[in-house]
């Protein structure tokens, strides 16, 4: 029942403290996610959106909706790479130099509402924690990932032979 208390904790921090930010992020007509990337790409001008995404551990997809709607809003704008034209970076506009100070300190008041109750020591063994938590998760992401493209690469060979013997 313990595992059980992990997870639903887990749940209310995440949708508790994603309330709070959608309030503070209102005046920017932003969520979350957009925000994340907005401070990312303030700390890291010039990177790409493959990076962007590692950096945030979203998908590709999802970090890609994010970017346009920054880039939308005016914040972002992608420059495509002189030497390999597939690869895009991505910086700030005029109007996201403006606004990046308010995303940082939104950011900062963020991080420090979910360690407000806790010591120094409390929140460095918190983070130590939720370190070792998530190197578990990532990990197992890992392993089912090699473990799915092991078996989409058995089926297309068990295609072939099909197809072959057709």
């Amino acid at each position: 029942m313990e595992d059980m208390n992990i997870s639903r904790m887990t749940a209310a921090m995440y949708r508790t403290g994603q309330s709070i930010l959608a309030q503070r992020l209102q005046p920017l007509e932003l969520n979350g996610g957009q925000m994340d990337c907005l401070f990312v790409i303030t700390l890291r001008e010039g990177l790409s959106q493959m990076e962007l995404a590692q950096l945030l551990f979203a998908g590709k997809s999802v970090t890609a909706k994010w970017v346009k709607v920054l880039i939308e809003k005016g914040y972002v704008q992608r420059q495509v790479d002189t030497q390999d034209k597939r690869m895009c970076h991505l910086y700030l506009t005029e109007q996201g130099r403006v606004v990046a100070p308010l995303v940082q300190q939104i950011f900062r008041e963020q991080v420090q509402l979910h360690l407000r109750n806790l010591t120094g020591d409390e929140a460095r063994q918190l983070t130590l924690l939720m370190e070792k938590v998530l190197s578990g998760l990532l990990e197992e992401k890992a392993q089912l990932e090699h473990e799915m493209e092991k078996n989409k690469d058995e089926k297309g060979v068990y295609e072939n032979e099909k197809n072959n013997q057709s």
